[in-house]
Formats: structure tokens, C-alpha cells, sequence
């Protein structure tokens, strides 16, 4: 998928662009996929990195994998997403749980705007393992510019996770979060997105 995206990035001269208008470029690139598969992305890694498990080095980081919501269709958990694509901001051992940022809560607009405000948490600017988005609770809870983030904080339980972790390195950001891989478990799309942005207003 990225693969592809990237040859179509060169063809269309994205290399010549402005870093502002490439970013725009591949945003619309990205919500124009409509065959993008979380099976195959975690199945057929290529040049991504699969973690058997997150760790506190792994706040602030961006990971795609397979899960399987307890409480599936009770009212505290009317709807999931099965292949969450989130930012860790918190992993507690003892509890066996972590926290997360779940970028498919929001519909692609809004999803563009939290990651406008997350880069302005950036820790460096080698887009590298190094690289992570200061996603601790405190600072995003204090930031009016992240107020998108409310809809999208989810905590998991480790043994729930139904695949490795697909680890997405920060130069791909922008056209992961917006890549259609949700997959809805309770509702719809246009419900999740409806009643996620009242949260946010």
C-alpha cells in the first residue's frame, strides 16, 4: 500500500512540492484508497517492524494491530473498531492494559487536524525510531489545540490483542491515520463519526 503510494507520489512530482503541499498530496491520496487491508498490512509487514508487545518506550509511537473488544455489544461498549491504529499514551504493566489514541474515531478532516496539533508535540524532527509525539495525558488534556483527541482515547487489555504489533514508522504518519482500515463492530461508520464529534464540540 505504501509502496504504491509512493511510486504514485513520484509520478505526480511530489518530490518538487513544498513540504506543506506534499503533506496535502498524500492526505488526498490516502483517503482516496479504498483497498487498504489491516490483514494484509500485519500478515506481509515488508519494511515494517512487528512487536510482539508494547512497553513504555512505546508511548508516543503510532501501531496498527488485530483485536477483540471484551464487553463486545453491552451498553459500555455498544461499538469497537477490530484494527485500531492508535498513538500509546500509557502502558501499565500490572494492570495488563495500555492507552491509546485511535485515529479511526475520527472521520478524515477532523483526523488531519488532531495530527496538525500532535506534530506540534514532536520530541525531534529525525522521523526515526527516535521519533515520538509527547501523547501523556496531561498534555493533552491541557492543550485546547487537541481537543480532538477526547473521541479517540481507548484503553486496550494485552489479553485481548489478537496479533503482533505493526509498528508505523513516523514518515508514514500522515498517510496511516488516513488510510480507510477501520473495521466497525456495533455501528456504523457514519454513526461513530457522528457521535464523535459531538464529544469534540
Amino acid at each position: 500500500m505504501f509502496q504504491t503510494l509512493s511510486k504514485r507520489a513520484t509520478a505526480a512530482g511530489v518530490g518538487q512540492m513544498d513540504p506543506e503541499e506534499a503533506l496535502q498530496w498524500f492526505r488526498k491520496a490516502a483517503m482516496a484508497v479504498t483497498t487498504a487491508d489491516p490483514r494484509k498490512m500485519i500478515g506481509s509487514a515488508g519494511d515494517f517492524e512487528l512487536v510482539p508487545r508494547l512497553s513504555t518506550n512505546s508511548i508516543g509511537k503510532l501501531y496498527l494491530w488485530n483485536y477483540s473488544a471484551k464487553g463486545d455489544g453491552t451498553p459500555q461498549l455498544p461499538y469497537w473498531d477490530k484494527y485500531p491504529m492508535d498513538f500509546i499514551v500509557d502502558v501499565n504493566s500490572e494492570k495488563q492494559s495500555f492507552l491509546g489514541l485511535n485515529m479511526h474515531y475520527l472521520p478524515p478532516y477532523a483526523r488531519s487536524k488532531l495530527m496538525d496539533a500532535l506534530y506540534e508535540t514532536i520530541n525531534n524532527t529525525k522521523m526515526d525510531k527516535t521519533t515520538k509525539l509527547r501523547t501523556q495525558y496531561g498534555i493533552l488534556k491541557s492543550a485546547s489545540n487537541l481537543r480532538y483527541f477526547k473521541p479517540c482515547l481507548k484503553r486496550y487489555l494485552v489479553s485481548h490483542i489478537k496479533s503482533p504489533f505493526l509498528y508505523v514508522k513516523p514518515g508514514k504518519w500522515d498517510v496511516a491515520v488516513l488510510l480507510p482500515l477501520a473495521r466497525w463492530k456495533g455501528a456504523s461508520q457514519t454513526r461513530i463519526w457522528t457521535e464523535s464529534m459531538s464529544k469534540v464540540n
